[in-house]
């Protein structure tokens, strides 16, 4: 039996769960009394050792076995969490990591002394098992009676699969705005109905595989914990990595064009920024330090800030690069704005020019991460504090993103907001079909009159009560507004895309959400409704 298609599946499945218990490890460490932590490493562990059981993978699934012994007894309390124990947890990781890529356990010498070492260090103190047969190669016992592996319930695809298929439904979609025109004669009601179901099925169709293309910024940032983790170690650091906005969506493509600038930053805010433990707790700060990623939607961009609390740059280490290779006076210097100033640093010849030991901070290869991010069409600007830290700003187009937002109707217009604006919903419900009438004290915004719709008489109203901008907090309120509009549709995850030059200019878009229908719904940028510039003028929806 050809058992190579169910290797190829358990390899996939094997580097989920791997990944995912990579990210637990790094929880665990952190956290090492919280015992839920343990049991769901356990429980990784438990489902890898049945699948590779399954295929009588007896070198795998006795290495997990072992592994999963440490777990229990450190959910058990019979075992202390250690530097060393954490460390021969992750390099049994690594191992399996290598394991389930090859399947075999027929390896080199080398290999198998790595195996042996590891396998007895996760066995001391357990009771040798009994000798028993075993398959070439690593040298391992019997496995126990085989338990009922993990249903299958999803499959890796690769990227450049999910375009082919998405390059075949929009194809399907051109040809079908190709049908001839059918007359009367043709065109009977059972088949007007067949080509409405059928129009409907392709744009479902459409919309479910656009959504293959989307990664979390959660998941993003995960794929930078463990080499973060080790590179702490490297130079004798504490650090954790945070995440805001991680439910946001973004295109994988631009994400992983990112991949190696977003590195590059958060490497450097470690080695550079980050002090050591004993020299943050002389200077007061948590011997912990904090590196930020934070993710939001700026209208149809993408805006990732990345914020460390530590040294910051040394303005004195700038100010010299400005003065001897710039030939700029201190007069000159000190009237620069901050973005201009420590924008200093992303130019190629900085790190040369200026040692490593005096910048306290920055300069290591910048200039690289600066051309990754103007070749995407994006910018890159940096702010710092002296001991209180550096922000990165990423700001990057959006070739396709989602979002939650509540989708509602305005007289003929379907539209949408962001639902993390949206503070509360309610309606209100009038006597008489007219229109609406704010309450007193109520700071109530007409978005009718935004869209130029004047003949509103409806007896039922939908009030969007919203948060105040957080750019903003002195503008028009600071407890947000109200607006009035004829029906909230649904809460949607719709997915985004930029709004074409006529949309922008209408400066009232950040972005055109596709319903799962395919129906567009313009969605509105609330900032824009705290102004007090007069109605702007909408743009038709038609065509």
């Amino acid at each position: 039996m050809d058992l190579t298609k169910y290797y190829n599946i358990f390899t996939e499945e094997s580097k989920t769960y791997l990944q995912e218990l990579e990210q637990l490890l790094i929880q665990a460490e952190k956290r090492p009394d919280e015992q839920h932590l343990w049991e769901e490493v356990h429980g990784r562990l438990h489902s890898l050792k049945g699948m590779a059981r399954t295929l009588d993978l007896n070198h795998i699934s006795t290495f997990c076995h072992s592994m999963e012994t440490w777990c229990l007894e450190l959910q058990q309390g019979r075992r202390t969490v250690t530097p060393l124990l954490m460390e021969t947890l992750f390099n049994g990781v690594d191992l399996l990591k290598e394991l389930v890529i090859h399947h075999t356990p027929d390896q080199s010498l080398p290999e198998q002394q790595r195996y042996n070492r590891l396998l007895a260090r996760f066995q001391a103190a357990q009771p040798a098992p009994p000798a028993q047969p075993t398959r070439t190669g690593f040298a391992t016992p019997a496995p126990e009676t085989m338990g009922m592996p993990q249903k299958l319930d999803y499959v890796r695809v690769r990227y450049s699969l999910i375009e082919e298929l998405l390059g075949l439904a929009q194809e399907i979609l051109l040809k079908d705005r190709d049908l001839p025109p059918l007359t009367d004669d043709h065109m009977t009601a059972a088949l007007q109905s067949w080509l409405d179901d059928y129009g409907s099925s392709l744009k479902d169709l459409m919309h479910r595989l656009t959504q293959l293309r989307l990664m979390s910024i959660h998941h993003f940032a995960g794929l930078f914990s463990r080499n973060l983790r080790d590179l702490a170690r490297k130079y004798g650091k504490q650090v954790e990595l945070n995440v805001q906005g991680g439910v946001l969506e973004a295109d994988i493509s631009l994400l992983e064009r990112l991949r190696e600038p977003v590195n590059h930053i958060i490497s450097n805010c470690l080695a550079h920024g980050i002090e050591p433990p004993d020299q943050r707790l002389k200077i007061g700060k948590p011997a912990t330090g904090q590196i930020l990623l934070s993710a939001q939607r700026k209208r149809d961009h993408l805006r990732i800030r990345i914020t460390d609390d530590g040294r910051g740059i040394d303005r004195e280490a700038v100010a010299t690069f400005l003065k001897e290779q710039r030939g700029l006076a201190p007069a000159e210097i000190d009237q620069l704005a901050n973005s201009a100033f420590y924008g200093t640093i992303l130019d190629p010849g900085f790190s040369s020019a200026v040692r490593v030991s005096r910048l306290a901070g920055r300069g290591i290869g910048m200039h690289v991460v600066h051309e990754a991010l103007t070749f995407l069409g994006g910018s890159l600007t940096i702010e710092s504090q002296p001991n209180a830290g550096t922000q990165y700003t990423l700001l990057l187009p959006l070739s396709l993103s989602s979002i939650d937002a509540i989708v509602f109707q305005l007289g003929d217009f379907v539209l949408a907001v962001p639902s993390n604006r949206i503070r509360a919903i309610d309606h209100q419900e009038l006597e008489h079909p007219g229109p609406f009438v704010p309450a007193a004290g109520l700071n109530y915004h007409d978005l009718g009159k935004t869209f130029k719709i004047t003949q509103r008489r409806r007896k039922t109203y939908h009030l969007l009560h919203l948060h105040a901008p957080p750019d903003n907090p002195g503008s028009k309120s600071e407890n947000g507004i109200c607006v009035a509009v004829d029906k909230v549709i649904a809460i949607r995850t719709l997915m985004v895309l930029p709004p074409g030059d006529l949309m922008a200019g209408a400066g009232i878009y950040s972005g055109i959400g596709v319903l799962p229908d395919g129906r567009l719904a313009p969605i509105v940028e609330p900032e824009v409704w705290l102004q007090d510039s007069g109605p702007l003028r909408p743009t038709s929806q038609k065509g």
